[in-house]
């Protein structure tokens, strides 16, 4: 089967309505053994043969029924020595029966010396004495359990007891008053309650596991989810669980509890599968395959056994259509019959056939309410939301007094999201039941679809927490995924629309130019408002937004908030853009020195951004660096896209270098000059004189503003020869510094 065919089946075998005849079983199953009957009949009818007897105490051991289990185990050891296995069986048994302490250590101190190297006796036997608050032997007896099986926890927790008396006395003291307590009259039930989980603890800890187990039964209908009882079963399981990893408890009833409390255990939730499945109980297997979160159609093991389900529900299906209609008599014709027939049909994805078989039951019995709420079900699962409700108000008129029927037809009504105001108050009424999780649902769903989405989550909210095999997880699951979403998308709205709000107050504040100034920032206070309000809605400062506001404060002239801003957005995520946003501001607020900052570290990084060299050339102008920003106005290409008029710009700065020079104002000027090295040498040769020089040294020029080139430099010569040239005059070597300057107007 392809996996589209597996999704396929797996919804089809979701959907189908319940039946009341054909459905899975839900009910707990008790353990029942004809075996057990007919090895007690042979046990009475030969009593002197130990064989049937100690089958049938092995046979009640398995069953959980101790006390009749110790009694028979009891009647086969005497006279013979038994094997060490049939030994821990009884201890065992006798601590699940009451009054058996002292039978217990009279037991286990015989065979320990039979067995002086079985761990578990010599534990039974500690514990026995321990209970009996024999502390010291107790002590002795499991330190020499210990020594043989070290690892073992139970022999470790009994040493610990021995040696603390006061946290491990295990006398009947407490659990008797405990006891006495639950049974007095006059208690609420919150006080039963308490005491009945004290009660179940106390006879964990003296190791009266089923006493235990008892109670935890008891309290599980309305505590089962909570982490107390789940921790208090677990205590139990363990204490319950045999050498062999057998437990006398219900296995459905343990591998539920066990995956309520490991959710996520992969083998657990298959395990419990195939046991509703062995079970015939498919309804409840698919909850717990397909639980919200956890189905994995990749997962082999979760597709065979999906595809199972299916093929053993349609395979019942088909067996039971052929009985029921291959009656000779002329067919089903009893409610149950017919009811059953229909859903085999619905299980079949045979609609049509489920229709023309509901009609038939409701015609044949027009007065049987609960087919009458079936045949209404079924309709609204087809489809037929008009002819649910025709059939709803059919039976109101039938059975006006019928709470059943009222909150039934209620439900069809939610689902067909046909509702009038007296239905409204009918629904205000009946949802005071905290307990009704189909009509909360119901209710959520309707709510939900007239998007009314608070409501809707406060209905779910009121839903106990979802359980392993809670049949509404899915259903439930899609409605908070629903209510999640539309909320979202809600949320969203209201934030664009608070957004766009801001931004038009901004833009309203930048167009209002003519206004008064008062007036203008006190809109502009507007739209940094707005955008607060938009902040705190989405809950979330992102970049976009930020630069946004940090404009809008630098166009109220709040230069300093915006700057905060921005220098924020860049220490926490270096961007270009906000860097570009700080140097303009800067340069706004006259600070030369900060925008040349942000601006050399722009161009740095972006080497061909023209438009940040000709801010550059601006500041710089502005400082009177007039040649600096005419170099750079000169640099910039054609066809840059600039927003610039170079030409014009340069004209401007142009005029101002030639004003500064014509007033001889010379401040700010840079007049630093080029330092250049120079090097030049000559060689003389006559019929009888020689002469060598040969310079190095820097030279620079300096132009200012009024065309005068002013020149320096410093340089070595080093000479010989001779000084004359006149054969056989008087030679010379030495070396002469010199520095000197001068000018020229260019």
């Amino acid at each position: 089967m392809t996996r589209i065919g597996l999704i396929a089946a797996l919804l089809a075998a979701v959907l189908a309505p319940p039946c009341a005849s054909a459905q899975d079983s839900t009910a707990a199953i008790a353990y029942r053994d004809p075996g057990i009957r007919l090895l007690r009949s042979m046990v009475e009818a030969n009593p002197d043969e130990k064989s049937y007897r100690i089958r049938l105490a092995g046979s009640l051991f398995e069953a959980g029924q101790y006390a009749e289990a110790a009694e028979h185990y009891a009647e086969y050891m005497e006279g013979v020595q038994v094997a060490p296995h049939i030994v821990r069986n009884y201890l065992f048994a006798l601590t699940q029966t009451e009054g058996s302490l002292a039978a217990g250590e009279r037991t286990a101190s015989k065979y320990a010396e039979i067995y002086p190297t079985d761990a578990e006796i010599l534990m039974r036997l500690g514990y026995f004495r321990l209970w009996q608050g024999k502390f010291s032997s107790a002590l002795e007896t499991c330190r020499r359990a210990s020594t043989l099986d070290p690892v073992n926890e139970q022999i470790a927790e009994c040493a610990e007891q021995a040696a603390n008396p006061p946290t491990g006395i295990r006398g009947s003291s407490t659990i008797d008053r405990l006891t006495k307590e639950l049974r007095s009259a006059g208690l609420v039930d919150s006080d039963r309650t308490e005491i009945r989980f004290r009660l179940a603890a106390e006879l964990s800890k003296a190791g009266r596991y089923q006493e235990a187990w008892d109670h935890l039964l008891t309290l599980e209908p309305a505590y089962g989810t909570s982490a107390r009882w789940l921790d208090a079963f677990l205590t139990v399981e363990k204490g319950l669980t045999r050498p062999d990893g057998s437990s006398p408890m219900y296995p459905i009833d343990r591998l539920t509890f066990l995956l309520r409390a490991r959710p996520g255990d992969r083998e657990l939730r298959l395990r419990l599968a195939d046991a509703l499945i062995e079970e015939q109980r498919f309804s409840e297997a698919l909850g717990v395959l397909t639980a919200p979160g956890r189905l994995r159609l990749e997962d082999d093991a979760y597709g065979d056994r999906i595809r199972r389900i299916v093929d053993l529900r349609e395979a019942r299906a088909l067996e039971r259509i052929a009985e029921l209609t291959g009656d000779p008599t002329g067919g089903a014709t009893a409610p149950d019959d017919l009811t059953e027939l229909t859903s085999h049909f619905m299980v079949l994805g045979r609609g049509r056939e489920a229709l023309e078989t509901c009609e038939r039951l409701t015609t044949a019995h027009p007065r049987d309410v609960d087919a009458g709420l079936y045949c209404m079900n079924v309709l609204s699962g087809l489809g037929y939301a008009g002819r649910a409700v025709a059939e709803a108000d059919r039976l109101e008129r039938l059975f006006p007094s019928d709470e059943t029927v009222r909150r039934r037809t209620l439900i069809v009504r939610l689902e067909s999201g046909r509702l009038d105001e007296a239905m409204h108050r009918r629904l205000d009424g009946l949802l005071t039941d905290p307990s009704d999780p189909e009509l909360l649902l119901a209710a959520a769903g309707y709510h939900a679809g007239e998007g009314r989405m608070d409501r809707a989550r406060a209905l779910l909210d009121r839903l106990p927490p979802p359980d392993v095999t809670d049949p509404h997880a899915s259903r439930r699951h899609t409605l908070e995924v629903l209510i999640d979403r539309e909320t979202r998308r809600s949320d969203i709205e209201r934030e664009h629309e608070l957004l766009r709000d801001a931004r038009r107050l901004a833009a309203a504040a930048r167009d209002e130019t003519g206004t008064v100034a008062g007036e203008v920032s006190g809109r502009y206070r507007d739209a940094v408002d707005a955008y607060e309000r938009y902040f705190e809605a989405r809950g979330v400062r992102t970049r976009p937004e930020l630069l946004e506001l940090a404009a809008v404060h630098a166009a109220a002239g709040d230069h300093r908030q915006a700057l905060s801003i921005l220098h924020a957005l860049e220490d926490e995520f270096h961007d270009g853009d906000v860097l570009r946003l700080i140097a303009r501001i800067r340069m706004d607020m006259g600070d030369a020195g900060g925008a040349l900052a942000a601006l050399d570290r722009l161009i740095a990084e972006r080497p061909r951004d023209w438009e940040a060299r000709l801010w550059r050339a601006d500041v710089l102008a502005g400082l009177g660096y007039h040649e600096e920003a005419l170099a750079i106005y000169d640099r910039v290409p054609e066809g840059t896209g600039t927003t610039y008029a170079v030409a014009q710009r340069r004209a401007i700065v142009v005029n101002e270098a030639r004003g500064a020079g014509a007033a001889g104002d010379w401040s700010g000027l840079d007049y630093a000059g080029i330092l250049a090295p120079n090097a030049d040498g000559v060689r003389a040769r006559g019929g009888g004189t020689t002469y060598d020089r040969w310079g190095q040294g820097m030279q620079t020029h300096v132009t200012t503003p009024i065309g005068l080139v002013v020149l320096a430099g410093i340089d070595s010569h080093f000479l010989s020869g001779t000084r004359r040239l006149v054969p056989d005059s008087e030679t010379v070597a030495g070396r002469i510094n010199r520095l000197w300057t001068g000018g020229i107007f260019d």
